[in-house]
């Protein structure tokens, strides 16, 4: 049995991080036009890389973006909307309109994080590996940037 009224994700990173390091991470979940959704977006930490931590899940199938995204937001208010796009393709065109700002600082000297993680909604397109376009709106998720020294 399928339920429809729960999702998860499962934050589980494991490595050697740089030092300093820069991130952005996002995601939702949801039933969209019939289709089960799930996105997942990094950006700044493997830029350069070769590799990425985007993807698209439709109805269980992963369709894996290889390309960085742009991360467009005002890092002096992050309530503003922010836009999350494939720059090389259509793949990924979204607005992310944040509710909700936890903001979480911590300053040891040499070591330092401060993260702002936001909730809110994703709205726009997205194209599956078939070239079907699925419209999205309102999909309820999260968006963070985050800096820290470790």
């Amino acid at each position: 049995m399928q339920s429809r009224d729960s999702f998860a994700t499962l934050d589980f990173g494991r490595g050697k991080w740089p030092y300093q390091s820069k991130w952005n991470w996002g995601a939702a979940s949801g039933f969209v036009d019939g289709y089960r959704i799930g996105l997942n977006f990094g950006g700044q930490w493997t830029e350069g890389t070769g590799q990425t931590e985007n993807g698209l899940i439709i109805d269980s199938k992963l369709n894996k973006l290889h390309d960085e995204l742009d991360w467009i937001y005002d890092k002096q208010d992050y309530m503003k909307p922010w836009v999350i796009n494939s720059p090389n393709d259509h793949r990924v065109k979204l607005m992310f309109e944040p509710l909700f700002e936890r903001v979480s600082k911590t300053n040891l000297g040499f070591i330092k994080s401060n993260v702002h993680q936001m909730i809110g909604y994703y709205s726009g397109t997205i194209e599956a590996d078939d070239g079907r376009i699925i419209q999205i709106q309102r999909l309820l998720g999260w968006a963070e940037d985050h800096e820290a020294r470790w």
